[in-house]
């Protein structure tokens, strides 16, 4: 899938595919993102404006290069929302949850001038 509309946003690198892990509740919602170059960043998106929540820097653990093979969790309890890459613990932040609960979801974004293919398996959801 090819996203549009974030290449306003400063990416870690110019041309770089990039995985993601968002959590929405309507028309504003989190994104956790991880570039190949180990680098990750948290967004949100509110009234069709992005606001940085973290900005990009290295996150430990991370496997970098193409076709390198990462696990991007988030836990959320209350107004805690904790972000992980490979079992490492990347950011926590406090915030406000949704009134009516959250959705989940993956998307990934292609380089400019070029194609990327991702695989997502081993999707969950569970209850603290």
């Amino acid at each position: 899938m090819r996203q549009h509309d974030h290449g306003h946003r400063r990416r870690p690198g110019s041309g770089e595919s990039r995985c993601h892990l968002l959590v929405r509740r309507r028309q504003q919602f989190y994104v956790f993102e991880l570039a190949p170059n180990g680098k990750a960043s948290v967004w949100r998106r509110q009234r069709g404006r992005w606001l940085k929540q973290v900005d990009w820097q290295d996150a430990k653990g991370a496997n970098q290069g193409d076709g390198a093979i990462n696990e991007l969790r988030v836990t959320t309890i209350g107004g805690q929302a904790n972000f992980y890459v490979n079992d490492e613990p990347f950011k926590d932040l406090t915030g406000s949850p949704p009134d009516n609960g959250q959705e989940i979801g993956v998307f990934a974004a292609s380089p400019d001038a070029g194609a990327a293919t991702y695989s997502f398996d081993n999707l969950k959801v569970t209850k603290p």
